[in-house]
């Protein structure tokens, strides 16, 4: 992939996401077209495409997943939630490589860069959002373990003390 796309960098995409106007948009384009990063920033929204239905998957599974095994009644609930709003994440990309492709082919316009941005930043809450939803399910659902495994050895030990009571006092 990286092959296919080079010279782009990720943080050039991140950029031009990002440009907020057509001023800035502009320039970034202007600089791509030197450094022949025009075909390749096109060719890197169009991979970009399977990328969402993966990370959409992944983490509206991993969401569901952590959130049923966090032990916690409101994150299991909330899991419900976070699963599919991933989802809304893939249409915001969506849109948004839609809004850059049209830029990149047919010009920059301060609608196509306006929506660009405003998609960039919901999908990236979106995302965000997610991902600290799922570090809290697995955060509790560590945290039970330990908390059941500590439970395990108290039992362990108070059975040893009444084996060891017993033997003592074998008549009681």
């Amino acid at each position: 992939m990286k092959r296919a796309v080079y010279p782009l960098q990720s943080s050039d995409i991140i950029q031009f996401e990002m440009a907020k106007t057509p001023k800035k948009a502009s320039l970034i384009l202007e600089e791509w077209q030197k450094e022949g990063k025009v075909e390749p920033a096109i060719t890197s929204i169009y991979w970009d495409y399977p990328f969402i239905l993966l990370y959409t998957l992944t983490i509206a599974l991993g969401s569901l997943f952590l959130s049923l095994k966090s032990g916690n009644v409101l994150l299991k609930q909330t899991g419900r939630f976070f699963g599919p709003l991933i989802f809304l994440a893939g249409v915001f990309d969506i849109v948004e490589n839609n809004a850059m492709l049209t830029s990149l082919q047919q010009g920059i316009t301060l609608e196509r860069v306006d929506l660009t941005y405003k998609m960039a930043i919901s999908k990236f809450s979106v995302v965000l959002m997610s991902i600290f939803f799922m570090a809290i399910c697995l955060v509790s659902w560590v945290a039970a373990l330990l908390h059941r495994k500590q439970q395990v050895s108290n039992v362990k030990r108070e059975m040893s003390i009444l084996r060891n009571l017993q033997q003592r006092n074998p008549g009681s």
